[in-house]
């Protein structure tokens, strides 16, 4: 059931996100072939300039617009599909709470990484192709070797973390904008702005917890303690970096998503 909720939430988001994704490539596209055509020595350069102006314009546009509504999209169909009209429906059918919140959160997680992917595919689609030439991929060669420090299968490993810890800290981030918004449902006025204000406090209690236990650390023999794990290298330094991150967005995320589930399970108030 959980993968017909899922399919159901993601064409629903995909319906209209998918047509900036498009727009974005097609304008980046045609910014590429427009600014490396403005020519410099033309005697209407100021026409031309604003001529090539415009599609720029147009792209970075786009651009914000995509980012703005990948995220009303992330909080509408959270919003309008559990808490408003809609959730009457939703909450009638045989599934879970947890399972119609989860359905949510990963559709919201894929948009979101694609909206960032289309976003960097974009600005190197953009930028000019000669910049890839042979001495460019021997520095992003060296780069992800750190100087030959690092293996091939090593630096292949430290990507997948690094695409685990930013899949799990997107998600992190949305879980905590549902928890919000949850948690701002229970009052009977004012839900938008409270929400809001809810929002703010879990930003204020993460910054208060991640400052004590940074404090702990720098007060105990911890830090030492991890001083001796980063003593493994290169590798071990950053896939241990990583990880720790990792792990910090994951243990937010159970919480988030267990304060939204116990909410909606217990404490439901449609509007």
């Amino acid at each position: 059931m959980l993968g017909k909720l899922l399919k159901y939430d993601l064409r629903s988001m995909l319906k209209t996100i998918s047509l900036f994704w498009a727009a974005a490539l097609v304008l980046a596209l045609v910014n590429h072939f427009t600014m490396n055509s403005l020519n410099f020595e033309s005697s209407n350069f100021l026409i031309d300039a604003f001529l090539h102006f415009i599609p720029l314009l147009l792209y970075i546009g786009i651009m914000i617009a995509m980012g703005v509504l990948t995220l009303l999209i992330v909080i509408q169909r959270f919003y309008n599909g559990l808490l408003k009209d809609e959730g009457y429906l939703m909450f009638t059918l045989p599934v879970k709470p947890w399972q119609l919140i989860t359905s949510k959160g990963l559709s919201a997680v894929i948009v979101s990484f694609i909206s960032g992917l289309v976003a960097v595919v974009s600005i190197f689609v953009l930028a000019p192709w000669d910049m890839f030439d042979e001495n460019a991929k021997e520095m992003l060669r060296t780069i992800l070797t750190f100087d030959g420090q690092l293996q091939i299968w090593q630096t292949v490993i430290i990507l997948i973390s690094a695409l685990l810890a930013i899949l799990v800290n997107i998600a992190k981030s949305i879980y905590q904008v549902y928890a919000a918004i949850a948690l701002g449902h229970q009052f009977q006025k004012h839900r938008v702005a409270m929400a809001f204000v809810m929002y703010m406090l879990l930003s204020v209690a993460l910054s208060v917890v991640g400052t004590s236990i940074l404090q702990t650390f720098a007060t105990t023999d911890l830090d030492m303690q991890i001083s001796h794990l980063f003593e493994t290298g290169v590798f071990g330094t950053i896939t241990a970096g990583i990880w720790i991150v990792f792990l910090i967005g994951a243990v937010q995320l159970v919480i988030f998503h267990v304060i939204t589930e116990r909410l909606l399970a217990k404490r439901l108030n449609l509007e």
